[in-house]
């Protein structure tokens, strides 16, 4: 029995611990999520300021290289594209930290199930 209370003590520890490093690593994909967020605000910001810069009929820099029309040696399309991009980028880490944060809590309920068979503390039964 004390063999058993001692091996339940120390798995509680190591998952205790394991939980405060994943908490860390959420907070990180948050970090990277609100810098992903300001990029595409970024984009976004760059993309207006052309098109506003046509309806005010400003005369940026424009020249065509090889069939592309470029303002200020970049290319409209590729303004868009990569605004886009960018887009379904903060769209996909965003589905990704809702996933990865749901499994963590999934396994935390049943680490703790396993750890203490009678705790019903964390398990959010839906």
């Amino acid at each position: 029995l004390r063999h058993t209370e001692a091996m339940r003590q120390r798995m509680q520890e190591y998952f205790e611990e394991r939980n405060r490093s994943l908490h860390t690593t959420l907070i990180n994909i948050d970090e990277a999520l609100n810098k992903a967020s300001e990029v595409h605000a970024s984009m976004c910001d760059l993309r207006s300021q052309v098109v506003e810069a046509f309806n005010q009929k400003m005369k940026p820099e424009v020249t065509i290289e090889e069939g592309s029309v470029l303002l200020n040696g970049t290319g409209v399309n590729d303004l868009q594209n990569t605004s886009s991009q960018t887009e379904q980028c903060v769209l996909q880490i965003n589905m990704l930290q809702e996933r990865y944060s749901s499994l963590m809590d999934d396994i935390e309920c049943n680490i703790t199930q396993k750890v203490t068979p009678h705790a019903t503390l964390c398990c959010n039964t839906q």
